[in-house]
């Protein structure tokens, strides 16, 4: 069932203007943690070709000028070395690495999903404790994780991607809890409620 805005409009009557430029704050801050956990599925097939990692495969060779999305599936039906090198299509397939394999799949999933949840805990009980400063742990996991996405850039072996990929899960752990608690900080009980299960 979907939250109607009428049903969040009354408890918000009383809330400051300051109270409602913190959760837009927290909002945009959550969204570039998306973004950026997501971000190793949208640029793939780029980096497992720059680092040298993944399973190989016949694929279109984007390089040719002459390559065309016609010959997509012709490439991936080749399924040998030999065969992409000494196909007729041969100008327009390369025998590459593709995102796929044990490598590549530990750094999109596993990996980060267990340093995320393992580290997420205790950093839920630092959130509820009234001796941090929330407000500064939150903006400095910011700077940290976005760090780790910067460095993740500059990066030139698997190793290295695999650290910054355990970094940005470590920072991007702290988001969650510390935003939650500084959401209950400003609102309600009631409207914190309805603030965390918007659709």
């Amino acid at each position: 069932m979907a939250i109607r805005p009428a049903t969040i409009l009354p408890f918000l009557k009383g809330t400051r203007p300051y109270a409602l430029y913190v959760l837009v704050v927290l909002m945009l801050v959550f969204t570039l943690n998306q973004n950026d956990r997501f971000l190793l599925g949208a640029t793939g097939d780029a980096v497992v070709k720059a680092l040298h990692f993944g399973d190989f495969s016949c694929t279109t060779n984007k390089t040719n000028v002459s390559s065309s999305g016609s010959c997509d599936s012709s490439c991936a039906k080749l399924k040998t070395r030999s065969d992409c090198e000494e196909s007729e299509d041969a100008v327009d397939c390369v025998w590459d690495h593709t995102p796929l394999g044990l490598k590549y799949e530990l750094l999109a999933g596993p990996l980060f999903t267990f340093i995320f949840t393992l580290v997420t805990i205790p950093i839920g009980i630092l959130a509820s404790s009234r001796w941090v400063n929330r407000r500064i742990t939150l903006a400095l996991s910011v700077v940290l994780w976005s760090g780790m996405t910067l460095a993740t850039g500059f990066t030139r072996q698997y190793w290295q991607f695999l650290l910054t990929r355990i970094g940005l899960g470590l920072f991007e752990a702290v988001c969650t809890p510390f935003a939650a608690s500084i959401i209950s900080d400003y609102f309600q009980e009631v409207i914190t409620t309805y603030i965390f299960f918007l659709p």
